[in-house]
């Protein structure tokens, strides 16, 4: 087996906290065991089935390699158990486990598989790509983190799909992810605001939307210092995917911003890579805010990996995607909830 870097033994001793360590150790059984259930798997198929970013993955699969208790796949492109066992599926109806893997989730699955027969979807995907490409770069100051275009595009498809998009006012509050491009191209119909603070990206969009059939306006904004109050109860669908240090306020932007009769926010979350906030406080949030959730559903959304983002020691890790794969650094879970309304009590007994 080729040598691998010693970066990680640094890192992996630099573990000190043992709750945290220990923590790794039971992911590194969960990749053990997602390997006897699939098979062989690549790193960005591994990626989509344990909950943990590109980094922490590296550092499990350095870990068990060098404890030899997994291997490289024989093209080196993928990992297996030693030996290559049979995966312990149930294949009762007919899925192979590379098959079983891809329709997890269903609906993501269905949707892609949607585009690739419909002539008109899949010119619509091509055509955003297109009108993608060159996007700004990642601007740390804002926390942005790029959405892949496929994903970007999916989440518009599912809005479109659910009803919440087509002759519908919509505001995205931030769009680095170039959102509005893809729901312009979906649905012509549709009414949008963009609420963005980074210049570059809002010039960028003004360009790219010119040409688009949609109705689209754009404003600088930073909703953390400044809002524009003739703007509230305006809007029956708001996305957004803010930071979690602006969790807070940016669901009291969304319920100022929602029409109160009926409105839906979208947003993402996955936190259990991280040990600073656990889904569960979110969503929590989300039902404190005056919501309900709909819709959760796991693994959505990839973020797309800047190979300048790794150093070269993880490249032994971490392989190039194969042609036509998206390269990752972590997946959430695209999350739909509806403002509540309030249900006056039933008369008792009933009127006869």
């Amino acid at each position: 087996m080729e040598v691998l870097p010693a970066f990680n033994d640094r890192l992996w001793n630099s573990l000190s906290n043992e709750r945290v360590r220990k923590g790794y150790e039971h992911l590194s059984q969960s990749a053990i065991e997602v390997l006897d259930q699939y098979g062989i798997l690549t790193f960005e198929e591994l990626l989509s089935l344990v909950h943990l970013n590109d980094k922490q993955l590296a550092l499990i699969l350095w870990r068990l390699l060098e404890e030899k208790k997994i291997s490289k796949s024989p093209d080196g492109n993928g990992y297996q158990l030693p030996n290559s066992p049979q995966p312990t599926h149930n294949d009762q109806f007919g899925l192979n486990p590379r098959e079983r893997k891809i329709l997890s989730p269903t609906l993501h699955h269905w949707l892609e598989e949607s585009w690739q027969r419909d002539r008109k979807l899949k010119e619509a995907f091509e055509k955003f790509v297109t009108l993608a490409e060159d996007r700004p770069g990642e601007n740390s100051n804002y926390q942005q983190r790029h959405l892949t275009f496929r994903s970007s595009f999916l989440r518009a498809l599912y809005m479109l799909a659910r009803g919440d998009i087509a002759n519908k006012r919509v505001v995205l509050i931030g769009d680095d992810d170039l959102t509005s491009l893809a729901l312009q191209l979906l649905a012509p119909s549709v009414k949008l605001l963009v609420l963005e603070i980074d210049r570059d990206i809002l010039h960028f969009l003004e360009m790219r939307g010119e040409s688009l059939p949609g109705q689209c306006t754009y404003q600088i904004m930073d909703v953390s210092t400044s809002w524009n109050t003739s703007l509230n109860g305006s809007f029956s669908t708001v996305l957004c995917d803010p930071s979690k240090e602006l969790y807070d306020l940016f669901l009291q932007r969304v319920g100022e911003l929602l029409n109160p009769v009926r409105g839906v926010f979208y947003t993402c979350f996955d936190q259990t890579y991280s040990r600073d906030r656990t889904d569960q406080e979110f969503l929590s949030q989300i039902v404190a805010r005056g919501f309900y959730i709909t819709d959760v559903i796991p693994r959505f959304v990839n973020y797309h990996r800047y190979r300048s983002s790794l150093s070269s020691e993880f490249e032994t890790i971490i392989p190039h995607p194969r042609p036509g794969k998206d390269s990752i650094c972590f997946q959430e879970s695209l999350v739909r909830a509806e403002l509540m309304q309030e249900i006056p009590n039933t008369p008792t007994p009933l009127p006869s």
